[in-house]
């Protein structure tokens, strides 16, 4: 019984790191991108609202065609 405590506690820890290593890299990401996964991740639940026959909880905030470069719209 001790060793399937042991194995338990490894893998929560081996969770826990992957955990904040995933939230030390989306830190590092730059602002722009954040926003763009905020609008991919408004645009599901929107989708899946729809599918599931719920009303919208918010409006999908628009985010424009261009790509952001040196703090600079520039094209695609």
């Amino acid at each position: 019984m001790k060793n399937k405590t042991v194995d338990m506690n490894g893998l929560l820890a081996a969770k826990q790191h992957g955990k904040s290593n995933f939230r030390r890299q989306q830190v590092k990401l730059p602002f722009e991108r954040k926003i763009e996964i905020v609008v991919r991740l408004q645009k599901l639940a929107a989708a899946i609202g729809k599918i599931t026959g719920r009303k919208p909880s918010g409006m999908t905030w628009r985010w424009p065609t261009r790509k952001f470069q040196n703090g600079k719209m520039g094209k695609t």
